[in-house]
């Protein structure tokens, strides 16, 4: 089932590798490198950016982005990593339970542990950002 999945992913990101040149994926992203000027890029620009930088329509992009990021969310959910070479490593991380407060009435609340999604980011994204 895991090698399943990962092949899944593999194929699609081999997907949308083949739509987009190296030179296109590092333009992409100095295309929105300054996020300080820009406070997010949603969904839509994201579709819309793909799409052009790959020469597909829109929904084709879509239906990509979608299944890129569900495949991505299937793995973490079984507990696998998700290691995207050059882009970098969706993982998730255990987070303790612990003691809060309610800031409301002052009244300590148990918080139970959990799972958290993390993203390290890969050396050629970290540079094509630099």
């Amino acid at each position: 089932m895991f090698l399943h999945s990962i092949m899944q992913l593999l194929i699609l990101y081999l997907m949308l590798l083949s739509f987009l040149s190296l030179d296109g994926k590092l333009q992409l992203l100095r295309n929105y490198k300054n996020l300080n000027e820009r406070s997010l890029m949603n969904k839509s620009e994201l579709i819309e950016a793909v799409a052009a930088d790959a020469g597909i329509t829109k929904a084709q992009a879509d239906r990509v982005i979608k299944a890129l990021t569900s495949a991505i969310s299937a793995a973490l959910k079984k507990g696998d990593s998700v290691a995207v070479l050059g882009f970098g490593t969706f993982k998730t991380s255990q987070r303790a339970a612990r003691t809060g407060r309610n800031p409301q009435t002052g009244k300590e609340l148990k918080i139970p542990s959990r799972k958290a999604p993390v993203f390290s980011a890969g050396k050629k994204l970290k540079d094509a950002l630099n």
